[in-house]
């Protein structure tokens, strides 16, 4: 658990593994501008105050 956790620089999570479902709702970021990569079905939008906030897709994957 990471509540009110802030990252004064780059919070890096290559290779972890969650064991239960990962919940970013009020995840918060101000800086997008460095590659990252987030985790699968949420993207960032921009929120007011100039910060950003991972959005996550409630539609199903649809099957190739």
């Amino acid at each position: 658990m990471f509540g009110k956790a802030a990252f004064p620089g780059d919070a890096v999570f290559a290779g972890a593994i969650f064991e239960a479902g990962v919940d970013m709702a009020s995840a918060t970021m101000a800086d997008v501008t460095g590659g990252h990569t987030s985790p699968l079905g949420w993207w960032i939008e921009p929120s007011e105050g100039g910060e950003w906030h991972f959005v996550r897709d409630l539609a199903p994957a649809s099957a190739s």
